[in-house]
C-alpha cells in the first residue's frame, strides 16, 4: 500500500516537472521568436532568423545552467569592469550584466558580428550598464589597463592558431595589473582545443595561471576551465 503511493506520488511530481518543463520551453521558445522579429538583419550577414531563434533558444533554455552557474562560480563583486570577448547571442552577458548592476560595474560586449550585436542589444535592453563593440579586437582602439576581467567562453578554439597569440597580446595591454582573464573552452580533436595548447599560449604571452580544470558536462563533453592573471 504504502509502495503504492510512492509509486503515485513520484508519477505525479514527475508529470508535474515534465508540464512546467514544457511551459517553460514555451514561454522561452515565445521571447526568443519576439527577440528575433525585432532584429533588422544586415544584408551582408549570413545569420537567419531562423538560426537566431534557435541559438536563444538553446543558450537561454537549453543550456541556461551552463552559463549561468558558470558566471556565478566566477566570484565577481559586482563593481568591476569586464569585456566579455565574443559575446554572441549574450547568453553569459544577461548573468554579468545582472552581477555587475549591484554595485556599479560596467560590462562590454565585443563581437565580430553585427548581427550578434543586435541580438544581445535587443535582448539585454533592460541594462545600462552595457557598452557593445562591434569588429577585431587586434584592429581596436581600447584603452590600455581598462579592464578588471575579461571573459573568453568558447571562442578561443575558433581562432585561426596563426593568430591567437595577437588576440593574447591585445588581452595583456587592455587588462589592469593583476586583473585576470576567465577562459572556458571545449576540448576533443574536432575543432577543439588542448589544456596545454591554452595553457603554453597564456604562458608565452605574460600571463600567470591560477587555476586549470578539466570538467565534463553531460551536453557539453569535456571542457577545460582556466584562470589567468596579468601580473
Amino acid at each position: 500500500m504504502k509502495i503504492n503511493k510512492v509509486l503515485k506520488y513520484s508519477g505525479l511530481t514527475l508529470f508535474t516537472i515534465i508540464i512546467i518543463t514544457f511551459i517553460t520551453g514555451f514561454v522561452m521558445y515565445t521571447k526568443t521568436g519576439a527577440i528575433a522579429d525585432n532584429i533588422k538583419i544586415p544584408e551582408n550577414s549570413n545569420v537567419t532568423k531562423s538560426q537566431i531563434k534557435q541559438d536563444l533558444f538553446v543558450t537561454g533554455f537549453v543550456l541556461n545552467s551552463f552559463f549561468k552557474d558558470y558566471v556565478s562560480s566566477l566570484g565577481l563583486l559586482g563593481n568591476e569592469k569586464v569585456l566579455d570577448f565574443g559575446s554572441g547571442t549574450g547568453a553569459e552577458a544577461r548573468y554579468l550584466a545582472e552581477i555587475l548592476s549591484e554595485k556599479g560595474g560596467q560590462l562590454t560586449c565585443l563581437d565580430v558580428s553585427e548581427t550578434w550585436i543586435k541580438v544581445s542589444k535587443e535582448k539585454l535592453k533592460n541594462y545600462n550598464n552595457i557598452e557593445y563593440l562591434c569588429g577585431y579586437i587586434t584592429e581596436m582602439e581600447i584603452k590600455e589597463n581598462s579592464y578588471d576581467n575579461i571573459i573568453v567562453h568558447y571562442v578561443l578554439h575558433v581562432i585561426d592558431k596563426k593568430q591567437r597569440a595577437s588576440y593574447v597580446e591585445k588581452f595583456n595591454k587592455i587588462l589592469k595589473n593583476g586583473g585576470k582573464i576567465f577562459i572556458r573552452e571545449p576540448q576533443g580533436h574536432k575543432g577543439g582545443i588542448t589544456p596545454k595548447e591554452i595553457h603554453d599560449l597564456m604562458i608565452n604571452n605574460g600571463f600567470n595561471e591560477l587555476k586549470s580544470e578539466q570538467n565534463k558536462y553531460f551536453i557539453a563533453g569535456f571542457v577545460t576551465e582556466t584562470i589567468y592573471q596579468k601580473p
